[in-house]
């Protein structure tokens, strides 16, 4: 399954979603909501299977506040959440790494964006928690990133984003955690989009193995090899491939 958070602009509240793909053995609804996870507004979500001390297999999240942004885990079989630390203005992606890319196993990265520019660091979830910020990435508005082991073409242990220029072209590219170095690799997408997330698995879900999933809202009209994403943040899975529009109820994306 895929997962997400989805904001209701109706009622206020956000809800942990699952997306199922349009094979077997899911049938429709393809996405649905699972549970509220209150009014608060969120950044990112990323998934861990390790316990990094707040227990195994739980979604991590970023909670968007004004004052006191917040991080904080979701636990699916107990339909609950639970803020765990503040963490600062600007973090808004979330991935993790059960491999050691020179930092340690079993951490969160993040990207955050201040004055300087774009903030690539660790996130450690032992409380109280640690922030560090390892590099200062090239300029430019990152809109999303995800961590995979696997050599796809660009070497192994790398760390992929999403982001996009002046013009709202959006290109997809590599970080290398060793040095920081960023890489464009190829445009993706128009000026009228806006890609919010990104993902990766190595599992085909009928699409083929070591795929990248995204979510995208557009006004343009809606074109073959892309997965549509409203009113969601924080996918986990999805795919370049999937030409159904994921509508959560024909609701406008989340910020």
């Amino acid at each position: 399954m895929f997962y997400t958070v989805r904001h209701d602009i109706v009622s206020g509240l956000a809800h942990l979603d699952t997306i199922g793909t349009p094979i077997a053995p899911h049938v429709g609804p393809f996405v649905v909501d699972q549970f509220s996870l209150g009014s608060q507004e969120y950044n990112a979500l990323a998934f861990a299977a390790p316990d990094l001390s707040l227990g195994p297999i739980s979604l991590y999240y970023l909670q968007r506040d004004a004052t006191d942004p917040q991080f904080g885990t979701i636990s699916p079989p107990g339909s609950s959440y639970q803020d765990r630390f503040g963490i600062g203005q600007g973090i808004d992606s979330l991935t993790f790494s059960a491999t050691d890319v020179s930092f340690g196993v079993n951490l969160l990265y993040y990207l955050r964006q201040d004055v300087d520019g774009t903030h690539f660091g660790t996130l450690d979830p032992h409380l109280p928690g640690t922030l560090t910020d390892r590099w200062l990435l090239p300029s430019g508005d990152y809109d999303a990133m995800v961590f995979t082991d696997t050599d796809v073409g660009y070497g192994a242990n790398q760390f992929y984003f999403i982001r996009h220029d002046a013009s709202g072209q959006h290109s997809f590219g590599t970080i290398n955690p060793l040095n920081g170095t960023v890489v464009e690799r190829f445009d993706i997408g128009s000026t009228t989009d806006s890609f919010s997330e990104l993902s990766f698995t190595t599992t085909d879900l009928g699409y083929g193995a070591n795929l990248f999933y995204y979510l995208r809202s557009t006004s343009d009209v809606p074109e073959t090899r892309a997965f549509w994403g409203v009113g969601v943040i924080g996918i986990l899975m999805a795919t370049w491939q999937w030409r159904r529009r994921v509508q959560a109820q024909g609701l406008p994306k989340a910020a």
